[in-house]
């Protein structure tokens, strides 16, 4: 059912913009890159623009296919222009925030198109103030960019579905186009999430005869023109890109080597990554099961029961896999609260005790004390996970000419702080000494190694240790800093 779209629509629409804007967009450069992920994107990013390489990502000098490139892309276009070319936290964050602000947009467009404002206004808010989305929307990671497309799909879609015959076609179209954008910002998994909800929803309410409404010649020209250049330009330069993108998507969705997880896995976390409106999911079931249909929630439903249970056949699990799910989850949880005669009674007697003005103050103060937590515990935070200070220290040791490699610890965001290039990581003792042994006055040679590797290598025992770091990031892990001794001088351990 089509709702219309009133003033009071484009006012509730006005709060969530506020709102995202504040939640997602403010203090971006808050807190230093704490993980691999955001360290990893981020130093791609500066790769790319000092290298001038923008069709083949790299990461410490090396190619990398695991994952397309328009995150990337994103990153290096807004640092070069907005940033005086430097990547930083806030460039590197800002995409992901503004994906997420789009989100909530589009899922207020969704919830208002069928059910109304009310509940498109309380989806949104709803799903902005879901921990996980929240961290994400702040994270320097390509998943949030994935969410947008996926749910841009949907929406034109459903745009389209419920459109007159004259605006389907160019509704369709753009499902395609955003269909194909989900591709490029993170891969196969762009067409597996929205389509299967799509198909269920056609199957479900018997209107497969919309298929051929759907422009589908015009959408694979399209889709074609978006992803294709890319992919056939990456091809023409590595003969073996194939097989990445194949180990990365097939190979881990079949077999999976990393982060394996039960089957029910995703089913039993899924409450606690929306938080805290996870706590409505067992009443939503239990509204299911009494009442034995899906019926009321079959839009919602089909667009995240087909994706969690894909994301669940997959041996591999990360929580967020889950992401591009939420904004469905909240809708469902929004249609539950709405047919909940409890709820609607609780509410009701708030509205005649404190008016629908000051009900609405609610979600600003939620958001207040979410920011103020945020912006308190940041800081504190920071201070332990930052790799700022360890790098700083390694750049004051460092001459202009000396070299660094690590052992067995490779971090993306100890390279993007030290900014220096290259730290290539060995993984062999021989190749240890091999670069020991380059060591001279004018270039030094130094290896940045976890203090118990260097415990279980006995012959680095005449090396010099230079720095010793405790408490790196994580409790074990207490960094040193080595350099072969120079002849007749002894180096100061800081």
């Amino acid at each position: 059912m089509s709702m219309e779209y009133t003033k009071r629509s484009s006012k509730y629409l006005l709060y969530v913009v506020i709102f995202g804007l504040i939640l997602f967009c403010f203090g971006l450069n808050f807190r230093h890159f704490w993980g691999t992920t955001e360290g990893r994107t981020a130093q791609i990013a500066r790769e790319m623009l000092r290298s001038g390489e923008w069709v083949i990502p790299h990461l410490n000098d090396e190619p990398r296919l695991t994952k397309p490139p328009l995150y990337f892309w994103s990153v290096a276009v807004l640092s070069k222009y907005f940033n005086d070319g430097k990547v930083s936290e806030w460039a590197a964050r800002l995409p992901a925030a503004l994906s997420a602000l789009l989100v909530i947009i589009m899922t207020f467009l969704i919830g208002q198109r069928l059910y109304g404002d009310r509940v498109g206004l309380i989806t949104s808010l709803c799903l902005a103030t879901s921990h996980s989305f929240l961290w994400q929307g702040r994270t320097a990671a390509l998943d949030m960019m994935l969410v947008m497309f996926v749910t841009a799909t949907i929406m034109f879609f459903t745009f389209g579905l419920t459109a007159s015959s004259r605006g389907k076609k160019y509704y369709y179209i753009l499902m395609h186009a955003s269909c194909a954008l989900a591709v490029m910002a993170k891969g196969p998994v762009g067409i597996f999430v929205p389509w299967l909800g799509i198909l269920t929803y056609l199957i479900w309410t018997r209107q497969l005869k919309e298929f051929k409404h759907m422009q589908w010649i015009v959408g694979a020209i399209v889709f074609v023109l978006i992803v294709a250049p890319w992919m056939i330009a990456v091809k023409s330069r590595i003969t073996s890109s194939f097989g990445v993108f194949y180990h990365e998507t097939v190979t881990r969705y079949t077999s999976a080597f990393d982060h394996k997880r039960p089957f029910y896995y995703f089913m039993i976390r899924l409450p606690l990554y929306v938080l805290p409106w996870g706590i409505f999911i067992p009443f939503f079931i239990w509204d299911v099961l009494k009442n034995r249909t899906l019926q009321p929630y079959r839009y919602p439903v089909s667009f995240f029961l087909p994706a969690l249970i894909f994301f669940s056949l997959c041996g591999s699990k990360r929580s967020y896999y889950l992401i591009p799910l939420y904004p469905f989850v909240m809708l469902a949880i929004t249609i539950y609260i709405r047919r909940s005669l409890v709820i609607r009674q609780w509410i009701t007697k708030l509205i005649d005790k404190f008016g629908v003005k000051k009900i609405f103050i609610a979600p600003l103060a939620a958001m207040l004390i979410i920011m103020t937590i945020f912006f308190i515990l940041m800081p504190i935070l920071n201070n332990r996970n930052s790799a700022v200070d360890l790098c700083g220290k390694l750049n004051e040791i460092m001459g202009p000419n000396d070299k660094l490699v690590s052992y067995r610890y490779s971090r993306p965001y100890i390279v993007f702080y030290f900014d220096r290039g290259n730290i290539p990581e060995l993984n062999e003792v021989e190749q240890l000494h091999a670069f020991l042994d380059q060591s001279t006055d004018e270039a030094r040679s130094y290896i940045l190694l976890q203090e118990k590797d260097f415990r279980e290598i006995p012959s680095l025992a005449s090396s010099q240790i230079v720095l010793q770091y405790p408490n790196f990031t994580k409790k074990d892990n207490d960094m040193v800093l080595i350099t072969a001794p120079q002849k007749g001088e002894m180096l100061e351990t800081r």
